[in-house]
């Protein structure tokens, strides 16, 4: 969206993207429903997206977006439906749940790995590249068998990304916190071409294509 307004309006010139994610706070842990959320973590982060810059260009991104499983999880307490009083008030501070927990998994079992991969794959397109192309995989943090299953389909060893064991999944932070950390360890390098791939309960995939670096086209 950020790239989208700066080549449509030539008065923008800088963006900064930030995020904040503390999602974790609503987390019943007595809840074995909300085990895929147990990883939860705390975070906040911020990027810059700067016209003309010259490098650490943001070429192609595909967004996918699945309606149906907008009511499977969200937090249960608070709002117009189901407003906070005074006897549930404690309750509503851990009530972020999955509504439909059988529905949302079947169908995230089902449809992610392809979702991404679509994404992906659009996004290479669009900027002109293939698979083969992918220097390093920035992907939001799920669970490890995904994250290995990830890099085999893309031919990527582990040390071509970054697994946020150590800190969780926070939310829209990750892919920031990936590059942050990948530039220290020096896994990321002038040159590589980065694919983020991240996802949000909504429910939503998508895919950035980012060549690092110095760019000349």
């Amino acid at each position: 969206m950020a790239k989208d307004m700066l080549l449509a309006d030539e008065e923008i010139d800088t963006i900064m993207v930030v995020g904040g994610y503390r999602n974790g706070d609503f987390v019943d842990y007595s809840d074995k429903n909300m085990s895929m959320m147990y990883n939860l973590a705390a975070g906040g982060g911020a990027i810059i997206l700067k016209k003309n810059l010259g490098k650490n260009v943001l070429l192609g991104s595909h967004i996918i977006s699945d309606g149906s499983l907008s009511r499977t999880a969200g937090v249960e307490i608070g709002g117009l439906v189901n407003p906070i009083n005074k006897d549930n008030l404690e309750e509503s501070k851990k009530s972020l749940r999955l509504m439909d927990p059988v529905k949302m998994k079947d169908r995230l079992n089902k449809v992610s790995m392809p979702n991404w991969l679509t994404c992906l794959d659009e996004s290479l397109r669009k900027s002109n590249l293939e698979r083969k192309d992918i220097s390093f995989l920035n992907l939001l943090h799920i669970k490890r068998s995904g994250h290995m299953g990830m890099l085999k389909e893309l031919g990527l060893t582990e040390n071509r990304s970054i697994y946020l064991e150590e800190y969780g999944h926070i939310g829209q932070v990750d892919q920031m916190l990936i590059i942050d950390l990948a530039l220290k360890s020096g896994q990321l390098k002038d040159g590589d071409i980065m694919a983020t791939l991240a996802a949000g309960i909504g429910y939503v995939w998508a895919a950035n294509i980012i060549k690092w670096g110095p760019y000349n086209e």
